[in-house]
Formats: C-alpha cells, structure tokens, sequence
C-alpha cells in the first residue's frame, strides 16, 4: 500500500520480487522527486522543491543480504601518495675589506706602508622541505546507502533541487526470511529535514513580503507541517511518503 501526501513532488512505490537466489527477495522501488506549487490562502502559491530526501528502510520477519545495498559508498583500502623531497641552496655572501695606510716620521726619507687587508666570507645554507599529496577520487553517489537501512538522496551540486527518476524499479537490497519468524512486513517511508525544504512564496506573480524574518520562519513551518503524511507528528522531519508491502509464503 502507498501513501504519497503531494505525488506531484515525492512518488514513492515499493514492491518485491524473487532474487536469483531462492531463499532471498528483492526489494525494489521507485522514487521520483521533483519541484512544485501548491496552492495558498489568498491567490498565493507555494513553490516546493527538495534539496535532500531520505529512504527508511523497516524490515519485519526478514534480514538484509550483507553486499546487496544499493549505493554502498565504500572506498579503495588502497590510494596512491607521492612525497616530494624540494632541496633549495641558499648562497649568502658578505664581502668586507680594511685597508690600513702608513707614512714614516722621517722625513729624509718617504717610505709608505700600504697594508691592505681583505676579508671575504662566504656562507651556504641548504634548506629541505618535504611534502606529500595523496590522489583519490570519488564518484557521486544520488542515492547513497547510509547507517541505519537509510539511504541519502542528494544532486551534486549543494543546494541543487532534487528533480529525476532517481530509482526506477531498482533492487534498494536483498533480503531473507528471519529464522522463526511467522510474518514478513517491509515499510519504506520518504522523509525530509525541514532545512532541505525549499519553500518561495508567491501572490499575483508577486514574491510575497514578510512582516519579519520570524514571520517567514513561522510560515513555512506550517506550510511544511501540512506537506506530511496525514497522523504523522511533526519534529522537524517531514515523512511525505510511505509505502508497505506483506511477504507472502
């Protein structure tokens, strides 16, 4: 069973199938997510759009195949690091000379002593530097597997809005049956943090004024409020969709 509250912004579908290994299933899904209005109070719109949504995975009767995730981040155990030894000469050279001149005190005879003394010192330091750079390079993941049987559901770029078939009958896992249990329930619901809500108010074509930031804030928290499943209680989470499925034997 789906519950999708704006189906225009957030579809949700679960379904189940078997997995080439016979005693396991797949559980399959697919999510699409893109920007849209809503109508207000007033003539005014509401432009809804989401930065980041959630997949929560609840499993009841049945245990995930370990290495069946969907969008495991893992990353290489191994990555190349170069170190760079960068060797600089430093040449300083101080150059001082005295010259001393002197005259006999007879004057029949003129004799003069020239003694001139140059003293020339050269000093080389040689100074070494070390650095390091290690290459590594990842491939972004939109739906990317997280603790907790979540998946993260993100563009690229920060503050993008979601908008794309990210899963399209995709197997989300694998699972088996729990060993003594009776019933097999699988719940998957579309959550979203109330900061990756994008929410432009609009009236005539005109974007609406605030009467303070607080305004604002206190607007979109009920207009946020009033975008989740019906009963779900609201703490900052929005739940926008939830989907259900019973294994049958």
């Amino acid at each position: 069973m789906d519950h999708n509250s704006i189906p225009n912004l957030i579809e949700l579908v679960l379904r189940h199938s078997a997995a080439d290994q016979s005693d396991e299933i797949s559980i399959r899904v697919e999510l699409r997510i893109a920007p849209t209005e809503l109508d207000g109070p007033e003539n005014t719109t509401f432009k809804v759009a989401l930065k980041r949504a959630w997949l929560d995975l609840d499993l009841s009767g049945l245990d995930v195949v370990p290495g069946t995730r969907l969008g495991e981040p893992t990353t290489p155990n191994e990555i190349l690091a170069e170190k760079k030894i960068t060797e600089e000469v430093v040449r300083n050279r101080a150059d001082g000379g005295q010259a001393t001149l002197g005259i006999s005190a007879n004057p029949k005879s003129i004799a003069a002593d020239v003694a001139v003394k140059v003293e020339a010192n050269k000093r080389i330091e040689t100074k070494k530097s070390l650095a390091s750079s290690a290459s590594d390079s990842a491939t972004h993941m939109r739906v990317k597997a997280r603790g907790g049987l979540m998946w993260e559901i993100t563009e690229p770029l920060d503050n993008s809005a979601l908008d794309a078939t990210y899963l399209n009958n995709d197997a989300l896992c694998n699972a088996t049956p729990t060993k003594g249990a009776n019933a097999k329930f699988i719940s998957l619901i579309a959550l979203a943090k109330q900061r990756d809500i994008i929410l432009e108010a609009s009236k005539n074509s005109r974007l609406l004024s605030f009467f303070s930031p607080n305004h604002e804030k206190l607007l979109k928290v009920l207009i946020a409020k009033s975008l989740a499943v019906e009963g779900d209680k609201y703490n900052g989470v929005l739940k926008l969709s939830a989907s259900e499925s019973t294994v049958e034997e």
